[in-house]
């Protein structure tokens, strides 16, 4: 019997041996015993039925996850998947062998896929691969359950309106193209798993708060392509102030009760302009969120105040947290000599109270300029600082008169080897003052960012005081570092 740890190893070659994009082994806790078998000798691999096969999104949807079934004796499958959305322009997604019977491989929305999986004999047994392989067609299209009238108030069109879903299974509604929208009050989704998206991406809709608007939700919620004016208002999203549901312990081994949401947050290729205070509250409730998202976003701070405390990820109150999350591709930026106290800010518990195995903070291809620059943190949760069981990727991001000792403080406080699983790579850290931090402490001995990876020039940013923030800079171009956006 091969060991999980060689079969494991076999996964990276495989994967690790493609040209092609990249594609990982999706391990979600299998048996060992039903990844090998030398029960079936001499025989050829079955084809595996495509209604066999299952497909679904990742959390953040940046990854299709594919399984299929244990095929006896088999020692391994060749899987293809390729995009074939112009049917005369088709492009290799995946091309590898794979010994495992779950594969996560990369996703764009509204595409069209086909996929090809072959079981391999494995030799030793005399077994020989099977007739043919299977093909399955799939789409990454979401079906639009309505189209919201242009001019609409959602508030209206939600709270007094008849207009909800007819089950709590994701229901997309869809804005028009360069529509304008208005938000009179506090709309609640409560517990249905909404989606808004302006259908065709461009041009976006717009969605304006009103001084009392806001959006509210303690199930799953997506926002995709759309513009958000919040020059009226002061937060942008909010877990529901008066939840459907009450604190629950999540598993027999959680100590602690929260109001857990367990559908995944989703905000990508978003503009958010004039935001005041915060990006996420818990609204003094005790919730711990499974999966949060922000991808392909622009962010416009225009802080009115010196805030003292918050942050613009808030989950504290009865300890409560966002178990993962990922900020990628996104700008963060503010245009007012006020911030925010902390970027982002748990409660003390750590994951493991709540009914995790494990936790991991994210934050990858960023830029980020003015924040927080003279009296703020990036983060503060000392229910994840020093845990076996947190994680920690900070990689291709700029910091420019931003808040000081990011690296140490995204750890918590803590150095690198005090985790098993932390990584940086090509950050810059420029603080108020206009230097530039190294990741380590001012004489090099406590080490934050262990990367040895730190850019400690300048990016030269195109015209950040006005929003312009193309980097120009040798070194962040060559490393294809801050928001893809800017980078020529």
């Amino acid at each position: 019997m091969l060991t999980r740890k060689v079969w494991q190893m076999c996964c990276v070659v495989a994967v690790a041996s493609t040209a092609l994009w990249a594609v990982s082994c999706a391990d979600d806790g299998y048996d060992d015993d039903e990844h090998y078998t030398r029960t079936v000798t001499n025989t050829q691999m079955s084809v595996i039925p495509a209604d066999s096969i299952t497909i679904a999104a990742s959390a953040d949807k940046s990854q299709t996850v594919i399984s299929w079934p244990l095929v006896y004796g088999a020692g391994g499958f060749h899987i293809t998947v390729t995009d074939i959305t112009d049917a005369e322009n088709e492009v290799a997604v995946a091309d590898t062998v794979t010994v495992f019977y779950t594969i996560a491989v990369p996703r764009e929305g509204d595409h069209q896929y086909r996929l090809t999986l072959l079981p391999l004999g494995d030799s030793d047994l005399g077994n020989t691969d099977a007739s043919q392989a299977t093909t399955k067609e799939f789409e990454t299209y979401v079906y639009g359950y309505k189209t919201i009238p242009d001019g609409t108030d959602l508030y209206v069109y939600f709270m007094e309106g008849d207009n909800w879903p007819e089950d709590g299974s994701e229901t997309t509604y869809d804005l028009v193209k360069g529509g304008n929208y208005t938000v009179s009050g506090v709309i609640d989704f409560s517990t249905y798993y909404i989606g808004l998206r302006t259908l065709g991406g461009e041009p976006h809709a717009t969605i304006t708060y009103g001084e009392a608007g806001g959006i509210e939700y303690c199930g799953g919620l997506t926002l995709k392509d759309i513009d958000f004016d919040l020059s009226a208002a002061k937060n942008f999203l909010a877990f529901s102030s008066t939840p459907a549901f009450e604190a629950y312990k999540l598993t027999e081994e959680a100590s602690n009760s929260y109001i857990h949401i367990i559908d995944p947050t989703s905000i990508k290729g978003c503009n958010i302009y004039g935001l005041k205070r915060y990006f996420i509250f818990d609204n003094a409730n005790a919730y711990w969120a499974k999966d949060f998202v922000v991808s392909d976003c622009l962010v416009q701070l225009t802080s009115d105040e010196n805030a003292t405390s918050g942050a613009l990820f808030f989950v504290n109150k009865g300890g409560g947290a966002i178990n993962n999350l990922k900020v990628e591709n996104s700008t963060f930026y503010n245009t007012t000599s006020n911030e925010v106290k902390y970027f982002i800010q748990y409660g003390g518990n750590r994951c493991t109270k709540a009914g995790y195995t494990e936790c991991l903070q994210t934050i990858s291809s960023c830029t980020f300029y003015n924040i927080s620059p003279t009296g703020g943190q990036f983060g503060n949760y000392s229910g994840f600082s020093g845990k076996a069981e947190s994680g920690w990727v900070m990689t291709k991001n700029i910091f420019v008169k931003c808040m000081p000792d990011v690296a140490r403080r995204f750890l918590g406080g803590r150095t690198a080897n005090t985790y098993q699983n932390v990584t940086f790579g090509y950050n810059t850290y420029g603080i108020a003052d206009g230097t530039f931090e190294t990741g380590k402490s001012a004489d090099g001995n406590t080490v934050y960012d262990n990367s040895e990876t730190v850019i400690t020039s300048d990016p030269q940013f195109k015209d950040p005081e006005n929003g312009d923030f193309t980097v120009q800079g040798s070194e962040h171009i060559a490393a294809q570092a801050g928001d893809p956006r800017w980078l020529e």
